[in-house]
Protein backbone atom coordinates (compact mmCIF):
# COMPACT_ATOMS: atom_id res chain seq x y z
CA UNK A 1 0.00 0.00 0.00
CA UNK A 2 2.50 2.35 1.00
CA UNK A 3 4.49 2.14 -2.19
CA UNK A 4 1.14 2.39 -4.21
CA UNK A 5 0.63 5.51 -2.57
CA UNK A 6 4.46 6.95 -3.19
CA UNK A 7 3.61 5.87 -6.80
CA UNK A 8 0.25 7.74 -7.01
CA UNK A 9 2.13 10.89 -5.40
CA UNK A 10 4.83 10.80 -7.59
CA UNK A 11 2.48 10.55 -10.80
CA UNK A 12 0.71 13.45 -9.63
CA UNK A 13 3.73 15.41 -9.31
CA UNK A 14 4.65 14.99 -12.71
CA UNK A 15 1.49 15.62 -14.14
CA UNK A 16 1.06 19.00 -12.18
CA UNK A 17 4.77 19.76 -13.63
CA UNK A 18 3.45 18.88 -17.21
CA UNK A 19 0.25 21.03 -16.43
CA UNK A 20 2.36 23.78 -15.36
CA UNK A 21 4.62 23.59 -18.32
CA UNK A 22 1.60 23.28 -20.97
CA UNK A 23 -0.29 26.29 -19.32
CA UNK A 24 3.25 27.96 -19.31
CA UNK A 25 3.56 27.56 -22.97
CA UNK A 26 -0.01 28.48 -23.60
CA UNK A 27 0.68 31.68 -22.16
CA UNK A 28 3.55 32.68 -23.50
CA UNK A 29 1.91 31.42 -27.07
CA UNK A 30 -1.18 34.09 -26.41
CA UNK A 31 1.23 36.71 -25.18
CA UNK A 32 3.12 36.62 -28.30
CA UNK A 33 -0.12 36.25 -30.23
CA UNK A 34 -1.83 39.11 -28.59
CA UNK A 35 1.68 41.23 -29.56
CA UNK A 36 1.61 40.02 -32.96
CA UNK A 37 -1.91 41.02 -33.39
CA UNK A 38 -1.45 44.39 -31.34
CA UNK A 39 1.89 44.86 -33.81
CA UNK A 40 -0.55 44.36 -36.95
CA UNK A 41 -2.91 46.73 -35.59
CA UNK A 42 -0.78 49.16 -35.19
CA UNK A 43 0.77 48.73 -38.90
CA UNK A 44 -2.77 49.02 -40.33
CA UNK A 45 -3.59 52.45 -38.33
CA UNK A 46 -0.57 53.92 -39.39
CA UNK A 47 -0.54 52.74 -42.99
CA UNK A 48 -0.14 55.86 -45.15
CA UNK A 49 -1.90 55.24 -48.59
CA UNK A 50 -0.20 57.12 -51.49
CA UNK A 51 -1.93 59.07 -54.45
CA UNK A 52 -1.88 55.59 -56.73
CA UNK A 53 -2.70 53.62 -54.08
CA UNK A 54 -5.64 55.75 -53.16
CA UNK A 55 -6.85 55.70 -56.91
CA UNK A 56 -7.15 51.88 -56.50
CA UNK A 57 -9.05 52.19 -53.53
CA UNK A 58 -11.41 53.96 -55.22
CA UNK A 59 -14.90 52.75 -56.86
CA UNK A 60 -14.53 49.01 -55.18
CA UNK A 61 -16.50 46.20 -57.44
CA UNK A 62 -17.64 43.97 -54.27
CA UNK A 63 -17.82 40.86 -56.36
CA UNK A 64 -14.21 40.70 -56.88
CA UNK A 65 -12.16 43.09 -54.62
CA UNK A 66 -8.18 44.52 -55.44
CA UNK A 67 -6.19 42.88 -53.37
CA UNK A 68 -5.58 46.28 -51.52
CA UNK A 69 -9.10 46.98 -51.53
CA UNK A 70 -9.08 43.61 -49.54
CA UNK A 71 -6.70 44.40 -47.07
CA UNK A 72 -7.99 47.89 -45.99
CA UNK A 73 -11.49 46.06 -45.96
CA UNK A 74 -10.20 42.69 -43.44
CA UNK A 75 -7.97 45.43 -41.62
CA UNK A 76 -10.84 47.67 -40.82
CA UNK A 77 -12.81 44.53 -39.29
CA UNK A 78 -10.00 43.44 -37.67
CA UNK A 79 -9.15 46.70 -35.80
CA UNK A 80 -12.65 47.43 -35.00
CA UNK A 81 -13.68 43.87 -33.92
CA UNK A 82 -14.92 44.53 -30.72
CA UNK A 83 -17.48 47.57 -31.67
CA UNK A 84 -18.81 45.41 -34.19
CA UNK A 85 -19.33 42.58 -31.61
CA UNK A 86 -21.86 44.57 -29.63
CA UNK A 87 -24.01 44.86 -33.03
CA UNK A 88 -26.79 42.51 -33.81
CA UNK A 89 -25.12 40.03 -35.49
CA UNK A 90 -28.03 40.90 -38.48
CA UNK A 91 -26.94 44.63 -38.46
CA UNK A 92 -26.52 46.53 -41.87
CA UNK A 93 -23.64 48.19 -40.64
CA UNK A 94 -21.85 44.48 -40.70
CA UNK A 95 -22.28 44.68 -44.19
CA UNK A 96 -19.11 45.64 -46.48
CA UNK A 97 -20.51 48.25 -48.29
CA UNK A 98 -21.78 50.16 -45.26
CA UNK A 99 -17.81 49.85 -43.55
CA UNK A 100 -16.04 50.84 -46.63
CA UNK A 101 -18.07 54.23 -46.46
CA UNK A 102 -16.37 55.08 -43.26
CA UNK A 103 -13.32 53.76 -44.75
CA UNK A 104 -13.43 56.09 -47.70
CA UNK A 105 -15.48 58.95 -45.98
CA UNK A 106 -12.09 59.73 -43.91
CA UNK A 107 -9.93 59.19 -47.09
CA UNK A 108 -8.27 56.15 -46.22
CA UNK A 109 -6.68 57.23 -43.42
CA UNK A 110 -7.26 54.40 -41.15
CA UNK A 111 -6.82 55.80 -38.03
CA UNK A 112 -9.65 58.64 -38.86
CA UNK A 113 -11.54 55.68 -40.48
CA UNK A 114 -11.29 53.59 -37.01
CA UNK A 115 -11.91 56.36 -34.57
CA UNK A 116 -15.57 57.73 -37.10
CA UNK A 117 -16.82 54.11 -37.25
CA UNK A 118 -16.41 53.70 -33.14
CA UNK A 119 -18.12 56.60 -32.26
CA UNK A 120 -20.83 55.67 -34.50
CA UNK A 121 -21.74 52.14 -33.34
CA UNK A 122 -21.50 54.15 -29.66
CA UNK A 123 -23.80 56.44 -31.67
CA UNK A 124 -26.10 54.02 -32.91
CA UNK A 125 -26.40 52.30 -29.59
CA UNK A 126 -26.92 55.01 -27.74
CA UNK A 127 -30.10 56.43 -30.01
CA UNK A 128 -31.62 52.82 -30.63
CA UNK A 129 -30.65 53.48 -34.03
CA UNK A 130 -30.12 49.32 -34.56
CA UNK A 131 -33.92 48.81 -33.60
CA UNK A 132 -34.93 51.71 -35.36
CA UNK A 133 -33.21 49.93 -39.00
CA UNK A 134 -35.10 46.69 -38.14
CA UNK A 135 -38.27 48.49 -37.61
CA UNK A 136 -37.93 50.33 -41.04
CA UNK A 137 -36.79 46.81 -42.74
CA UNK A 138 -39.36 44.73 -41.02
CA UNK A 139 -42.08 47.14 -42.30
CA UNK A 140 -44.59 45.67 -40.01
CA UNK A 141 -44.62 42.71 -42.62
CA UNK A 142 -44.93 43.96 -45.38
CA UNK A 143 -42.85 44.31 -48.75
CA UNK A 144 -40.20 46.42 -48.60
CA UNK A 145 -39.08 49.31 -46.71
CA UNK A 146 -41.14 51.68 -43.93
CA UNK A 147 -42.45 54.09 -46.04
CA UNK A 148 -41.18 57.83 -44.87
CA UNK A 149 -45.00 58.72 -44.33
CA UNK A 150 -44.89 56.30 -41.56
CA UNK A 151 -42.06 57.71 -39.72
CA UNK A 152 -42.74 59.63 -36.59
CA UNK A 153 -43.69 62.88 -36.42
CA UNK A 154 -43.56 62.64 -40.41
CA UNK A 155 -46.71 65.57 -40.80
CA UNK A 156 -45.10 68.01 -38.67
CA UNK A 157 -41.30 67.06 -39.72
CA UNK A 158 -42.35 67.57 -43.45
CA UNK A 159 -42.97 70.95 -43.36
CA UNK A 160 -39.71 71.39 -41.36
CA UNK A 161 -37.38 69.44 -43.41
CA UNK A 162 -38.96 68.54 -47.07
CA UNK A 163 -37.46 66.32 -48.90
CA UNK A 164 -37.76 63.53 -51.18
CA UNK A 165 -35.14 60.38 -51.91
CA UNK A 166 -36.27 59.28 -55.07
CA UNK A 167 -35.58 54.94 -54.32
CA UNK A 168 -38.04 52.45 -54.96
CA UNK A 169 -40.84 52.86 -51.79
CA UNK A 170 -39.36 55.40 -50.02
CA UNK A 171 -42.66 57.48 -50.03
CA UNK A 172 -46.06 57.33 -51.52
CA UNK A 173 -45.30 56.87 -55.60
CA UNK A 174 -41.77 56.97 -55.23
CA UNK A 175 -40.20 54.78 -57.88
CA UNK A 176 -36.16 55.28 -58.53
CA UNK A 177 -34.77 58.00 -60.62
CA UNK A 178 -30.98 58.39 -61.39
CA UNK A 179 -28.41 60.73 -62.68
CA UNK A 180 -25.96 59.46 -65.26
CA UNK A 181 -23.65 57.29 -63.30
CA UNK A 182 -26.80 55.65 -61.66
CA UNK A 183 -26.81 57.33 -58.09
CA UNK A 184 -30.15 58.02 -56.91
CA UNK A 185 -31.23 61.49 -56.36
CA UNK A 186 -32.22 63.11 -53.17
CA UNK A 187 -34.16 66.60 -53.56
CA UNK A 188 -33.73 68.74 -50.18
CA UNK A 189 -36.33 71.58 -50.27
CA UNK A 190 -34.70 73.81 -47.88
CA UNK A 191 -35.82 76.99 -48.45
CA UNK A 192 -39.15 76.50 -48.86
CA UNK A 193 -39.56 74.65 -45.47
CA UNK A 194 -41.31 76.26 -42.65
CA UNK A 195 -39.68 76.35 -39.32
CA UNK A 196 -42.67 77.55 -37.60
CA UNK A 197 -43.10 74.12 -36.06
CA UNK A 198 -39.81 74.02 -34.00
CA UNK A 199 -39.93 78.11 -33.45
CA UNK A 200 -43.53 77.96 -31.82
CA UNK A 201 -42.58 74.61 -29.92
CA UNK A 202 -44.99 72.36 -32.14
CA UNK A 203 -42.41 69.72 -31.96
CA UNK A 204 -39.56 69.39 -29.79
CA UNK A 205 -35.58 68.26 -30.15
CA UNK A 206 -35.77 64.75 -29.48
CA UNK A 207 -39.49 64.50 -31.39
CA UNK A 208 -37.30 66.29 -34.50
CA UNK A 209 -34.23 64.17 -33.68
CA UNK A 210 -35.83 60.80 -34.01
CA UNK A 211 -37.97 61.48 -37.54
CA UNK A 212 -34.34 62.82 -38.66
CA UNK A 213 -32.64 59.66 -37.99
CA UNK A 214 -35.80 57.56 -39.23
CA UNK A 215 -35.19 59.34 -42.35
CA UNK A 216 -31.32 59.18 -42.59
CA UNK A 217 -31.15 55.33 -41.46
CA UNK A 218 -33.76 54.86 -44.33
CA UNK A 219 -32.30 56.51 -46.99
CA UNK A 220 -28.76 54.66 -46.37
CA UNK A 221 -30.69 51.21 -45.87
CA UNK A 222 -31.87 51.60 -49.56
CA UNK A 223 -28.86 52.59 -50.39
CA UNK A 224 -27.24 49.39 -49.12
CA UNK A 225 -29.86 47.55 -50.67
CA UNK A 226 -29.12 49.00 -54.23
CA UNK A 227 -24.96 48.66 -52.98
CA UNK A 228 -25.63 45.02 -52.79
CA UNK A 229 -27.38 44.00 -55.82
CA UNK A 230 -24.79 46.12 -57.87
CA UNK A 231 -21.68 45.25 -55.89
CA UNK A 232 -20.45 48.74 -55.81
CA UNK A 233 -20.73 51.72 -53.59
CA UNK A 234 -23.67 53.75 -54.15
CA UNK A 235 -24.15 57.27 -53.36
CA UNK A 236 -26.89 60.10 -53.81
CA UNK A 237 -27.12 62.86 -56.65
CA UNK A 238 -28.70 65.62 -54.10
CA UNK A 239 -30.08 68.80 -55.21
CA UNK A 240 -30.37 71.16 -52.45
CA UNK A 241 -32.94 73.86 -53.30
CA UNK A 242 -32.82 77.38 -51.25
CA UNK A 243 -35.58 79.25 -52.89
CA UNK A 244 -36.89 81.04 -50.01
CA UNK A 245 -34.47 80.76 -47.95
CA UNK A 246 -34.70 84.04 -45.61
CA UNK A 247 -34.30 85.56 -42.03
CA UNK A 248 -36.99 83.16 -40.89
CA UNK A 249 -34.12 80.21 -41.27
CA UNK A 250 -31.40 82.16 -39.40
CA UNK A 251 -32.94 82.83 -35.96
CA UNK A 252 -30.66 80.95 -33.23
CA UNK A 253 -33.21 78.34 -32.84
CA UNK A 254 -33.67 76.99 -36.80
CA UNK A 255 -29.68 77.22 -37.21
CA UNK A 256 -29.23 74.73 -34.16
CA UNK A 257 -31.59 72.39 -35.80
CA UNK A 258 -30.17 72.81 -38.78
CA UNK A 259 -26.61 72.24 -37.31
CA UNK A 260 -28.13 68.97 -35.28
CA UNK A 261 -29.37 67.34 -38.59
CA UNK A 262 -26.37 67.86 -40.15
CA UNK A 263 -23.98 66.55 -37.79
CA UNK A 264 -26.11 63.60 -38.12
CA UNK A 265 -25.55 62.70 -40.92
CA UNK A 266 -22.60 63.86 -41.68
CA UNK A 267 -20.62 62.13 -38.41
CA UNK A 268 -23.26 58.91 -38.27
CA UNK A 269 -23.99 57.97 -42.29
CA UNK A 270 -20.69 59.18 -44.44
CA UNK A 271 -20.36 58.69 -47.94
CA UNK A 272 -23.55 59.18 -48.86
CA UNK A 273 -23.30 61.53 -51.37
CA UNK A 274 -21.94 61.52 -54.89
CA UNK A 275 -22.57 65.18 -55.57
CA UNK A 276 -24.30 68.18 -54.30
CA UNK A 277 -25.94 70.88 -56.34
CA UNK A 278 -27.44 73.38 -54.78
CA UNK A 279 -29.83 76.05 -56.58
CA UNK A 280 -31.75 79.43 -56.10
CA UNK A 281 -29.61 80.36 -53.67
CA UNK A 282 -29.58 83.75 -52.08
CA UNK A 283 -28.29 86.38 -50.20
CA UNK A 284 -29.17 84.86 -47.36
CA UNK A 285 -27.28 81.73 -48.50
CA UNK A 286 -24.10 83.49 -47.61
CA UNK A 287 -24.78 83.60 -43.80
CA UNK A 288 -26.03 80.00 -43.68
CA UNK A 289 -23.15 78.80 -45.51
CA UNK A 290 -20.56 80.17 -43.13
CA UNK A 291 -22.40 78.23 -40.33
CA UNK A 292 -22.71 75.27 -42.12
CA UNK A 293 -19.11 75.03 -44.18
CA UNK A 294 -17.58 73.78 -40.69
CA UNK A 295 -19.64 71.01 -39.90
CA UNK A 296 -18.91 69.34 -43.41
CA UNK A 297 -15.54 67.25 -44.01
CA UNK A 298 -13.30 68.50 -46.76
CA UNK A 299 -13.91 65.61 -48.69
CA UNK A 300 -18.02 66.35 -48.49
CA UNK A 301 -17.02 70.29 -49.49
CA UNK A 302 -15.27 68.91 -52.77
CA UNK A 303 -18.68 67.12 -54.39
CA UNK A 304 -20.53 70.78 -53.47
CA UNK A 305 -21.34 73.02 -56.59
CA UNK A 306 -23.35 76.18 -56.27
CA UNK A 307 -24.99 77.63 -59.25
CA UNK A 308 -27.16 80.39 -60.05
CA UNK A 309 -30.80 81.32 -58.98
CA UNK A 310 -32.95 80.26 -61.79
CA UNK A 311 -30.50 79.47 -64.39
CA UNK A 312 -29.39 76.01 -63.21
CA UNK A 313 -31.30 74.55 -64.96
CA UNK A 314 -28.90 73.29 -68.00
CA UNK A 315 -26.20 72.65 -65.74
CA UNK A 316 -28.33 70.30 -63.81
CA UNK A 317 -28.98 68.48 -67.21
CA UNK A 318 -24.97 67.61 -68.29
CA UNK A 319 -25.64 65.06 -64.78
CA UNK A 320 -29.54 63.96 -64.92
CA UNK A 321 -31.64 62.69 -67.84
CA UNK A 322 -34.57 65.18 -68.56
CA UNK A 323 -36.82 62.32 -67.72
CA UNK A 324 -35.43 61.24 -64.11
CA UNK A 325 -35.97 65.09 -63.22
CA UNK A 326 -38.96 66.74 -61.44
CA UNK A 327 -40.79 68.89 -63.84
CA UNK A 328 -40.03 72.10 -61.37
CA UNK A 329 -36.21 71.20 -61.97
CA UNK A 330 -36.44 71.65 -65.90
CA UNK A 331 -37.04 67.66 -66.21
CA UNK A 332 -40.39 65.90 -67.59
CA UNK A 333 -40.82 63.37 -64.56
CA UNK A 334 -44.49 64.49 -62.87
CA UNK A 335 -44.23 63.90 -59.66
CA UNK A 336 -45.52 65.34 -56.09
CA UNK A 337 -43.02 67.22 -54.17
CA UNK A 338 -43.26 67.93 -50.37
CA UNK A 339 -42.44 71.67 -51.01
CA UNK A 340 -43.92 71.57 -54.67
CA UNK A 341 -44.76 75.71 -54.57
CA UNK A 342 -42.61 77.49 -52.69
CA UNK A 343 -44.07 80.24 -49.78
CA UNK A 344 -43.43 83.83 -51.10
CA UNK A 345 -45.49 86.56 -53.06
CA UNK A 346 -45.75 84.91 -56.38
CA UNK A 347 -47.14 82.34 -54.59
CA UNK A 348 -51.36 82.84 -54.43
CA UNK A 349 -53.75 80.51 -52.78
CA UNK A 350 -57.52 79.47 -53.49
CA UNK A 351 -60.28 77.19 -51.22
CA UNK A 352 -63.11 75.51 -53.34
CA UNK A 353 -65.83 74.63 -51.32
CA UNK A 354 -67.57 71.18 -51.75
CA UNK A 355 -69.35 70.39 -54.65
CA UNK A 356 -68.40 73.87 -56.44
CA UNK A 357 -66.07 75.35 -58.93
CA UNK A 358 -63.48 78.39 -58.59
CA UNK A 359 -62.13 80.30 -61.74
CA UNK A 360 -58.84 82.77 -62.18
CA UNK A 361 -57.84 84.38 -64.96
CA UNK A 362 -54.49 85.31 -66.03
CA UNK A 363 -53.51 87.73 -69.09
CA UNK A 364 -51.44 86.76 -72.06
CA UNK A 365 -49.80 89.27 -74.63
CA UNK A 366 -49.26 87.40 -77.42
CA UNK A 367 -49.62 83.49 -77.46
CA UNK A 368 -47.18 82.93 -80.13
CA UNK A 369 -44.70 83.97 -78.32
CA UNK A 370 -45.34 82.98 -74.61
CA UNK A 371 -46.78 79.32 -73.01
CA UNK A 372 -47.89 79.51 -69.53
CA UNK A 373 -46.09 77.55 -66.86
CA UNK A 374 -48.88 76.55 -63.89
CA UNK A 375 -47.76 74.41 -60.53
CA UNK A 376 -49.86 73.64 -57.80
CA UNK A 377 -50.85 71.99 -54.66
CA UNK A 378 -53.82 70.81 -53.39
CA UNK A 379 -54.23 70.74 -49.57
CA UNK A 380 -55.99 67.53 -49.16
CA UNK A 381 -57.45 65.12 -51.66
CA UNK A 382 -57.64 66.22 -55.61
CA UNK A 383 -58.57 68.83 -57.91
CA UNK A 384 -59.77 69.05 -61.73
CA UNK A 385 -58.58 71.60 -63.59
CA UNK A 386 -59.89 72.80 -66.80
CA UNK A 387 -57.71 75.41 -68.80
CA UNK A 388 -59.57 78.05 -71.34
CA UNK A 389 -58.14 80.49 -73.70
CA UNK A 390 -60.11 83.58 -74.00
CA UNK A 391 -58.95 85.80 -77.08
CA UNK A 392 -59.75 89.51 -76.39
CA UNK A 393 -57.72 92.52 -76.78
CA UNK A 394 -56.46 93.20 -73.26
CA UNK A 395 -57.91 96.43 -72.60
CA UNK A 396 -56.84 98.20 -68.79
CA UNK A 397 -60.18 100.63 -68.58
CA UNK A 398 -61.70 97.41 -68.88
CA UNK A 399 -62.02 94.60 -66.38
CA UNK A 400 -61.60 91.10 -67.18
CA UNK A 401 -65.50 90.28 -66.06
CA UNK A 402 -66.66 92.94 -68.02
CA UNK A 403 -65.14 91.45 -71.37
CA UNK A 404 -65.98 88.14 -70.67
CA UNK A 405 -69.72 88.86 -70.38
CA UNK A 406 -69.69 90.52 -73.43
CA UNK A 407 -67.59 88.27 -76.29
CA UNK A 408 -67.89 84.99 -74.40
CA UNK A 409 -66.13 83.10 -76.58
CA UNK A 410 -63.59 80.83 -74.43
CA UNK A 411 -62.66 77.77 -75.67
CA UNK A 412 -61.24 74.66 -73.77
CA UNK A 413 -57.60 73.92 -74.36
CA UNK A 414 -56.62 71.30 -71.70
CA UNK A 415 -58.43 69.69 -69.21
CA UNK A 416 -56.75 67.65 -65.83
CA UNK A 417 -58.89 65.09 -63.76
CA UNK A 418 -58.37 64.60 -60.62
CA UNK A 419 -54.56 65.45 -59.03
CA UNK A 420 -53.29 66.55 -55.82
CA UNK A 421 -50.78 68.35 -57.60
CA UNK A 422 -48.07 68.96 -60.75
CA UNK A 423 -46.27 71.15 -63.42
CA UNK A 424 -48.75 71.60 -66.19
CA UNK A 425 -46.97 73.61 -69.27
CA UNK A 426 -49.69 75.10 -71.52
CA UNK A 427 -49.17 76.07 -75.21
CA UNK A 428 -52.08 77.80 -76.64
CA UNK A 429 -53.21 77.29 -80.21
CA UNK A 430 -52.70 79.73 -82.45
CA UNK A 431 -56.62 79.09 -84.18
CA UNK A 432 -57.41 83.16 -83.61
CA UNK A 433 -59.41 82.59 -87.11
CA UNK A 434 -61.31 79.43 -85.99
CA UNK A 435 -62.75 80.71 -82.75
CA UNK A 436 -63.27 84.12 -84.18
CA UNK A 437 -60.58 86.05 -82.55
CA UNK A 438 -60.26 87.60 -85.77
CA UNK A 439 -56.20 87.54 -85.94
CA UNK A 440 -55.87 88.57 -82.05
CA UNK A 441 -53.01 87.24 -80.54
CA UNK A 442 -53.75 88.64 -76.82
CA UNK A 443 -56.23 87.24 -74.43
CA UNK A 444 -56.70 85.53 -71.11
CA UNK A 445 -56.15 82.14 -69.34
CA UNK A 446 -58.53 80.92 -67.61
CA UNK A 447 -58.15 78.43 -64.79
CA UNK A 448 -60.86 76.83 -63.49
CA UNK A 449 -61.15 74.63 -60.07
CA UNK A 450 -63.54 72.02 -60.61
CA UNK A 451 -64.53 70.18 -57.00
CA UNK A 452 -67.91 69.11 -58.06
CA UNK A 453 -67.28 65.37 -57.50
CA UNK A 454 -66.51 66.29 -53.90
CA UNK A 455 -69.74 66.04 -51.73
CA UNK A 456 -67.91 65.98 -48.25
CA UNK A 457 -64.77 67.97 -48.63
CA UNK A 458 -63.53 71.62 -49.59
CA UNK A 459 -60.15 72.13 -50.82
CA UNK A 460 -57.70 74.66 -50.73
CA UNK A 461 -54.94 74.97 -53.84
CA UNK A 462 -51.30 76.61 -53.88
CA UNK A 463 -50.39 77.72 -57.20
CA UNK A 464 -48.04 80.00 -58.86
CA UNK A 465 -48.39 80.72 -62.68
CA UNK A 466 -45.94 82.36 -64.80
CA UNK A 467 -45.53 83.24 -68.64
CA UNK A 468 -42.68 82.13 -70.28
CA UNK A 469 -40.92 83.14 -73.69
CA UNK A 470 -41.19 80.63 -76.31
Amino acid sequence: MTYIYIYVYIKNISSNRTSLATDTTTATTTTKNDNNNGKKWNEILERQFTEEEKKQLHSPNFAQLEPIQKEVLSGMKMICADSFAKLDKNSDMLKDSRIYRYIQGQMFNMKDAKKSLEQAITWRLENNVEEIEQKIINNNGKPGFMSVEEYPYYDLMVKVWPAISFVDGYGKNINLQVDNDGHPIVINQIGMSDPTNITEGHINEEQATLFMIHMAAGRVLHLTKLSEERKEIVRCFCIQDLNGLGMKHLSSQTRYFIKLFIRIMSENFPEVMAKIRVINAPWAFTVAWKMIKPLLHPRIIKKIKILGKGNYQEEILKDVPVNQLPKCYGGNLDILMPALVSEGSDVDEITISRSSMEMIHFPINDITKSKLSFQFQCNSGDITLIFEYFPCILDDSKEFEELYEQIMDAYEVKRVERKDSGVINLSIPNEEEKHGGKGIVSGYVIIKFDNSFSWLKSKTVKYNINAIDS
